[in-house]
């Protein structure tokens, strides 16, 4: 029921209607259907004055007492993401931030990943698109800083101070040098695997390469699915499988390296390898792997199917959350027996300043906090499965009782000429010297250190601690293609991709991969033209 005044001769009349579902009908409502209300009109005129003088009173009060309630005018930031599944997580991170500058306001408006890209370009080019938001690393965020849509970060504080050149990298301008992004997530690659099942065919963790595909062949014949992953979607086998392999085969760090410097050709013996090592494992994914996608593989596995599942640190939330009735754990991809062993860990998303934005000084504000070593620590705690890119956080132990739980101290001690060393040499390659792959090369100590210094931490998160060890146990690199390769035509993501999918359904060999591999990027990419055959 709604009431309406109505005016006859100085003595108001209240009216009233009848409503359909808490609407009007229509309005204005038909006089027809109204009728005299059969409240008292003098008592609805007092109440409603008393509400008209709370509403006057209370903004006074309060503006003249603001300081005195804590009130502080807000200044609100939006920040665009990628990851739909962090709303909540996030939500902890950004109220920790506020509650130390309660003067600004954080809504995360996260896009789903597959259209983030193409969103977040539209946006920019209309000119609403949030003031912070998530960047990819190297080509495709560094296109959007070519255009002019972000903001420079070079006088950012805390920013060069708290981060390597190597963790700066990806987002740097290749053509001024010009740093456009404050590293924020790191993601490591892993095998998952089921420990109730290789309790019960006993089974250890493999270490080597040839062991992990034996331990492939014993799941098998005992009617078990080896691995759960699948081609129904292809970015996974590129991404997930692919690029979880490739460092143990091509040489890691040292040997992407001689790719992008020309010293190799992108089909010589190591690539062969590389796709052979994905051929050989592809017989051991389910009978049907075309037909799956990425979420189908992950119940898979989840469900007990599957014993193993290769996948990264991102996957530790989602598989928690199903509560699988096993006992689970993580190993590192082993490599061919007699070679080194390495583990892919992606340098993976930044964070960057709308150029337009008219929120800068509340946005850098922001952007200084998350280049700080503590909120590292908060952000790699609630955010299981990622990982912080800073020079030196402290150990990152928190307890159940305590989140702000005192750190234990690092007992190990960077050698600081080694460091400098190495520091120099990072340097120069990130600025473009031209330094040649002889030159350039660092030992595994000094890579491990240098490019991931996030040593001796220990997470909440036991599985999130599994990964955060494996990744300080082996030397580690980026995915194969991120850095340099993804800026021409044909793309090398979608060289890889395409290959990498054929040989897994058995359509290409290994060679042929290669072979179209080198094709493609020699089109292009100069190195790749001038490479030493073998």
């Amino acid at each position: 029921m709604r009431t309406v005044v109505l005016t006859k001769n100085t003595e108001p009349l209240l009216l009233c209607y009848p409503m359909i579902n808490g609407h009007n009908r229509i309005w204005p409502p038909p006089i027809m259907e109204m009728r005299p209300c059969t409240f008292m009109v003098k008592k609805l005129l007092i109440a409603t004055l008393s509400i008209l003088l709370i509403y006057l009173i209370i903004p006074c009060y309060a503006l003249l007492h603001a300081r005195e309630l804590g009130l502080t005018e807000q200044t609100v930031l939006t920040m665009g993401s990628w990851r739909t599944d962090d709303i909540l997580q996030m939500r902890k991170i950004l109220d920790l931030f506020e509650k130390s500058n309660p003067g600004i306001r954080v809504i995360f408006d996260p896009t789903p990943a597959a259209e983030y890209d193409a969103v977040l370009e539209a946006q920019l080019k209309s000119g609403s698109a949030p003031d912070i938001f998530y960047l990819r690393s190297f080509n495709i965020s560094s296109q959007l800083f070519e255009k002019g849509y972000i903001e420079p970060l070079d006088d950012l504080p805390d920013l060069k101070e708290n981060f390597t050149p190597h963790m700066l990298a990806p987002w740097r301008s290749t053509k001024s040098n010009t740093i456009y992004g404050v590293p924020f997530i790191a993601t490591a690659h892993g095998i998952y695997y089921n420990k109730a099942i290789f309790d019960k065919l006993n089974l250890d963790i493999p270490t080597t390469w040839e062991e992990l595909l034996s331990h492939a062949r014993i799941i098998q014949d005992s009617g078990l699915i080896p691995f759960a992953n699948a081609s129904g979607e292809a970015w996974t086998i590129n991404e997930i499988v692919f690029f979880n392999l490739a460092p143990n085969f091509i040489g890691g760090y040292q040997g992407r390296l001689a790719y992008l410097n020309g010293e190799r050709c992108f089909n010589d013996t190591h690539m062969v390898a590389a796709f052979q090592a994905l051929a050989d494992v592809a017989p051991f994914f389910p009978p049907n792997h075309t037909l799956l996608k990425y979420s189908d593989t992950l119940q898979m596995f989840i469900q007990g199917q599957a014993a193993m599942w290769m996948g990264g640190s991102w996957d530790i939330p989602f598989i928690e959350s199903e509560s699988p009735a096993f006992g689970w754990d993580i190993f590192a991809p082993p490599s061919p027996k007699g070679s080194p062993q390495f583990i892919t860990f992606h340098l993976d998303a930044g964070i960057g300043l709308n150029r337009s934005s008219k929120q800068k000084e509340a946005a850098l504000t922001f952007l200084s906090w998350i280049a700080r070593p503590e909120s590292g620590k908060i952000m790699a705690n609630e955010l299981p499965g990622f990982f912080p890119m800073h020079k030196k956080e402290k150990n990152l132990h928190q307890n159940n009782e305590n989140s702000d739980s005192t750190t234990k101290q690092l007992n190990q001690k960077d050698d600081p000429n080694s460091q400098k060393e190495t520091l120099a040499q990072e340097e120069a390659l990130v600025q473009g010297e031209g330094l040649n792959f002889e030159k350039a090369k660092l030992t595994q100590e000094q890579r491990s250190g240098s490019q991931h210094e996030a040593q001796n931490l220990i997470l909440s998160n036991p599985h999130a601690d599994t990964f955060l060890n494996l990744k300080n146990r082996y030397p580690t690199d980026i995915r194969l293609v991120w850095e340099k390769l993804r800026e021409g035509k044909p793309d090398g993501y979608q060289l890889f991709n395409e290959a990498a999918v054929n040989v897994v359904n058995g359509q290409w060999s290994a060679k042929k991969a290669a072979d179209f591999v080198q094709k493609g990027l020699s089109q292009w990419f100069e190195p790749a033209t001038r490479c030493k055959k073998e």
